[in-house]
């Protein structure tokens, strides 16, 4: 109880009276907020990619053959999986690099599965993750193991939507260098 009385007392004290930051700590500080901008940017990018799949899929009034709003939706769906994948794992990053910093924030106890944020952690695994898993689905689908219909062009549209994701995301690093 008196350790955690006296963090806090150190706490409010350093917010009271701030130090001046020195060159690492400013480093650190635009560090952390190059990774939530991509954090931002990546997210808000899948879910309008999201969004504009499902009104395509949905939206009948717009005459376009089933197989092409299909098609779509299994191009959406690996870049949505992609983008919110690489997104936890930088919101993750910046919650570990805050909470060294000593700030907290409410989401460190809902974060809390380190394995699966593994996935994430570069494009590259986030990438063959995103690509395998619903070809793997596709292959089910072939031998009736799992509902739903084969269809070829479909590995295309998986490998067509984590294409366009791992660019996007490789481009918004280079931007930010």
């Amino acid at each position: 109880m008196q350790k955690s009385l006296r963090k806090f007392k150190e706490r409010v004290d350093r917010q009271r009276n701030p130090s001046p930051l020195s060159k690492q700590d400013l480093l650190e500080h635009k560090k952390t907020l190059l990774q939530q901008k991509r954090f931002i940017r990546i997210g808000l990018t899948a879910v309008a990619f999201y969004f504009v799949g499902r009104f395509i899929q949905l939206k009948t009034s717009l005459k376009l053959p089933p197989s092409i709003r299909g098609q779509f939706f299994d191009v959406a769906l690996p870049f949505v999986s992609y983008n919110l994948t690489r997104s936890m794992y930088l919101l993750k990053q910046i919650l570990k690099i805050n909470k060294q910093k000593g700030i907290h924030n409410a989401f460190d106890e809902t974060i809390s599965s380190p394995r699966f944020f593994l996935i994430g952690k570069t494009p590259l695994t986030t990438s063959a993750f995103w690509l395998l898993l619903p070809s793997i689905m596709e292959i089910g689908q072939k031998y009736h193991v799992l509902g739903g219909t084969y269809d070829p062009k479909d590995f295309l549209a998986y490998g067509l939507g984590v294409g366009l994701a791992y660019s996007i995301d490789r481009f918004s690093f280079r931007t930010e260098k």
